[in-house]
């Protein structure tokens, strides 16, 4: 069953409507409702910030928007495929809507409301049944674009092809990770989410302040609950927690308690104290200036936030949190749990209820023990859930610290985990199957779609083709691609060892025809640019011979990658900047994880890109123009003019982006590069599309690399007043060296000595590019900004 959904309503343009809006607007035309309170129309008040709150990815989004009012507009639900109700956690509230949705919806349009924990079958009472039938819950999480997770729930009349269907709709167009929920209070995620955002209250040692409470579970969950509360709203806790404390149906739950109204938390909403999103900011936490504060709930004052205080006091908190900080997750869990202080004590009356909590839920909110972890890495951004948790302790820890703290934290263990031998996974980190409740064994059918090179280096060895210590080339195994990732520091500056594997893997590839990835799954960064101290260390000795075989090396290697027998596609993520955006630059295709921040910053260190990045940026500018309008006698300096100097402002300003869509607006990213949504999946989802494009690319008939490039440049006649112009229309007071730089940028992007209608290559613009870094290199401002950085670093 395919859905065809071209425009959609949103019903509340507060927090999560306007954020689920913006989301939308990605791929449809969005109506955005609210009420009119008094003069302000506030779906026109919401939409007016949703730019600027980062709640859509681009300008084409918001014109994809369009503000609606409640009572005025109400004909335009008809022209919506799917109606989405994202109005205040009250029912009665919700089951209003409903019946205005109920008067106007066209037949057969899809409902579903984004209720974080109500009854489905209450909201949509008394409504007739074609509306019933094509109801569900799709509950987002917030906030929308950085939690993949999406619940779906269906009513009791929901028609359930209809239910299927936008299960894989909600996977493959809106790239959310799907978990289907029961008609629960508060599902999975606000079950056992907010139960763990509550229990600390219950067992908080006297004396302990917020960052003490936060940091001990960042130890055992990797995870902050305070810091979490502060993000979605304070005030947001008690309606949500009273779904489950004040449902009347609720089966004997042995963990209600922790949902009761918490005193702390109400003494800070009374105070207008709700979190980020309050007028003052301040919650648990608060920032005045540089200074971040905490609340001390005994003084009723917010006092000094001490990142060192745990030491001080808490010995076992201490030492497990710098084993945090290690990598070694595991050991600095089991370590603060047989700690002998207070908080180690607080630690253990946490942590093994809500191990606890997960297991009895198992079979009471869902179906599968799988959806209980998914619910908690993707709408709480825990790395890994609860239940790989208690396989990565063992059974026999888990009870025996059950009882422990309790007994009805113990008697609540369920009997399927008590069996001797059970195992929840088939590994606890990364595993490829799960147990039921029932003893089955069930793939987890995500392994499909992603590419995780720790395995595929067990199963064959990983079939290394090249290798030193800053990068490694594989062959992958059945996938008949070669891959490439850099392992060379914490940010993976490149290097002309990662040249070397680079270049082996071309070879390779261009010899038995196959593609190449160039991408990895390290969390940091891409690539963070060129080694920094490396340069400052060869131009401080004089070795500019050095730096220039470097340069050129470097310029021949995006070269090649460019023009490439075989499709070289680049799969990106996190930081890429420098060199690392100039790898992007230099591929047939990206293939981008959404939260990429690239960018050509070498302005800041007193340089110019000198690989491809500005020639790269340029070409990406002016790509789209006919070949007839850039050689004819309409292509004018002032026409140039306009083309060149957004490309020259990327540069002087070492605009970064926010997200790979930015990326696109910014002009890293062409219009056939891919833009990827994670799905909860993280960085390997994204290698495994990128394979997927690569092979495509490479099954062509007959594969066949970008076209060079001419450019068709005005040259000293209009770098000299390109460069002066922006440095007054900034308005910044660049001092003589910046000056010196701007100018140099000017006098590339503008082709040199060049005039029109006389061709500039493409090697033309790298020459002047690789001149630049080198006269500025030498300069003592520059290593001296370089020095900086780097010590900074």
């Amino acid at each position: 069953m395919k859905l065809n959904i071209r425009r959609v309503a949103v019903i509340g343009a507060g927090t999560m409507g306007s954020q689920i809006a913006g989301w939308l607007a990605q791929w449809f035309d969005v109506d955005l409702f609210d009420v009119q309170q008094g003069d302000v129309q506030v779906s026109q008040l919401a939409w007016e910030k949703l730019l600027e709150r980062g709640a859509v990815f681009s300008a084409q989004d918001l014109l994809r928007i369009r503000p609606c009012t409640i009572g005025v507009d109400d004909k335009r639900l008809a022209d919506a495929n799917w109606i989405v109700e994202a109005v205040y956690e009250e029912l009665k509230v919700k089951q209003g809507v409903f019946r205005l949705i109920d008067q106007h919806r066209r037949a057969e349009a899809i409902v579903s409301s984004n209720t974080s924990g109500l009854n489905i079958d209450e909201i949509v009472a008394g409504t007739s049944q074609d509306l019933r039938e094509n109801t569900f819950v799709t509950h987002f999480f917030n906030p929308v674009a950085v939690l993949p997770l999406l619940e779906v729930c269906a009513g009791t009349a929901t028609d359930p092809q209809l239910f299927t269907a936008f299960m894989e709709f909600g996977r493959d167009v809106l790239q959310k990770g799907v978990i289907e929920v029961f008609n629960t209070p508060n599902f999975i995620g606000n079950r056992l989410g907010v139960m763990a955002m509550q229990i600390p209250f219950f067992h908080w040692p006297k004396g302990m302040l917020v960052n003490d409470v936060d940091a001990v579970f960042q130890v055992l969950f990797g995870w902050k609950p305070l810091n979490t509360a502060d993000i979605v709203g304070l005030q947001l806790l008690e309606p949500v927690a009273s779904n489950v404390f004040d449902y009347e149906h609720l089966e004997p739950d042995p963990f209600l308690h922790y949902f009761h109204p918490i005193e702390f938390v109400e003494r800070l909403v009374k105070l207008c104290h709700t979190g980020r999103n309050a007028l003052n900011q301040r919650g648990f936490y608060a920032r005045e200036g540089k200074q971040k504060f905490v609340f001390d709930f005994e003084s009723n004052m917010y006092v000094p936030y001490l990142p060192e205080q745990p030491s001080n006091r808490y010995p076992s908190l201490s030492e497990a949190s710098l084993l945090t900080q290690q990598g070694d997750a595991h050991k600095a869990r089991q370590h603060l749990l047989q700690g002998p202080d207070a908080a180690a004590e607080f630690a253990r009356n946490c942590f093994y209820p809500v191990l606890t909590y997960a297991l009895w839920l198992v079979g009471k909110v869902c179906e599968d023990l799988l959806s209980i972890d998914k619910a908690m890495r993707w709408g709480f951004n825990w790395p890994i859930g609860p239940l790989q948790i208690c396989e990565m302790i063992g059974r026999v820890a888990v009870i025996a610290g059950a009882e422990q703290v309790g007994y009805f934290t113990a008697t609540a263990i369920p009997d399927w985990y008590r069996e001797a031998g059970v195992h929840i996974y088939s590994t606890p980190q990364k595993p490829q199957s799960v147990r039921q409740s029932n003893g089955v064994w069930q793939s987890i059918p995500e392994t499909e779609e992603i590419i995780d090179l720790e395995e595929l280096r067990r199963e064959d060895g990983g079939n290394i083709i090249s290798q030193n210590n800053d990068a490694t080339a594989y062959r992958l195994g059945d996938l008949d691609v070669v891959l490439v990732e850099f392992h060379s520091g914490v940010v993976n500056p490149f290097t002309l060892q990662c040249v070397d594997v680079l270049e082996d893997a071309l070879n390779i590839a261009e010899a038995d025809d196959l593609p190449v990835i160039v991408g990895h799954a390290h969390k940091k960064a891409f690539s963070a640019g060129a080694n920094l101290l490396w340069l400052l260390e060869q131009a401080q000795a004089g070795n500019f011979a050095e730096i220039e075989r470097f340069l050129v090396t470097a310029q021949d290697l995006t070269q090649r990658m460019t023009y490439a027998r075989v499709p070289v596609v680049v799969a990106p993520h996190s930081l890429a900047l420098g060199l690392g955006s100039e790898l992007i630059l230099a591929s047939t295709r990206t293939v981008a994880n959404f939260w990429l921040f690239q960018g050509q910053p070498e302005k800041d260190v007193g340089l110019v890109a000198a690989a491809g990045g500005c020639m790269r940026t340029l070409r990406n500018a002016l790509e789209g123009i006919p070949f007839q309008v850039m050689t004819g006698a309409g292509w004018t300096v002032e026409v140039a003019w306009q083309f060149i100097k957004p490309v020259l402002l990327l540069h002087v300003m070492c605009a970064r982006s926010k997200h790979a869509v930015h990326a696109r607006d910014l002009g890293f990213l062409r219009c056939d590069d891919l833009i990827v949504h994670s799905r909860g999946l993280g960085q390997e989802h994204v290698l495994f599309r990128a394979c997927q494009e690569a092979l495509w690319l490479n099954g062509q008939q007959l594969y066949l690399p970008r076209k060079p490039f001419l450019f068709n440049l005005p040259g000293c006649s209009l770098s000299q007043p390109l460069a002066e112009g922006v440095i007054i229309a900034l308005e910044v007071p660049f001092d003589s060296h910046s000056a010196t730089i701007i100018r140099r940028l000017a006098y590339i992007l503008c082709g040199g000595t060049t005039h029109l209608g006389r061709f500039v290559t493409e090697q033309d613009l790298l020459d002047l590019e690789r001149e630049a870094f080198l006269s500025l290199v030498g300069t003592p401002e520059t290593q001296a900004l370089i020095a900086k950085i780097v010590k900074k670093s």
